[in-house]
């Protein structure tokens, strides 16, 4: 998550660190979703968003499927969700934009 905090002060300027979100927060998610991601919240622009960074190759999961984990989440935890990337091909970033599927690829956006 450092070079992620990097990368939102590199590109943003001076931010407020993503903290782990509680796991109380998580109870009652699906065991695919709460053991897929790793959770932090964080305050943006007078929003608390919740950033949701996986390890596993964008490759291996489609833009709806990320788009169907995003409503999932955003239900659940009731706050707006961004997804941290490990790494997209261009097809996918230009399918998760047209969705409308928030997220951050640091040092590659």
């Amino acid at each position: 998550m450092q070079t992620l905090h990097r990368y939102l002060e590199k590109v943003l300027g001076p931010q407020v660190p993503p903290q782990e979100m509680p796991g109380a927060k998580l109870r009652g998610l699906p065991a695919f979703l709460a053991g897929g991601y790793r959770f932090r919240e964080w305050p943006f622009l007078g929003q608390e968003l919740v950033l949701a960074e996986t390890d596993i190759p964008a490759a291996d999961v489609s833009a709806t499927e990320l788009r169907g984990h995003a409503r999932q989440l955003a239900a659940h935890l009731g706050r707006p969700v961004v997804f941290v990337l490990a790494g997209v091909e261009p097809y996918q970033r230009n399918r998760l934009v047209q969705l409308g599927v928030p997220f951050i690829v640091p040092e590659q956006q």
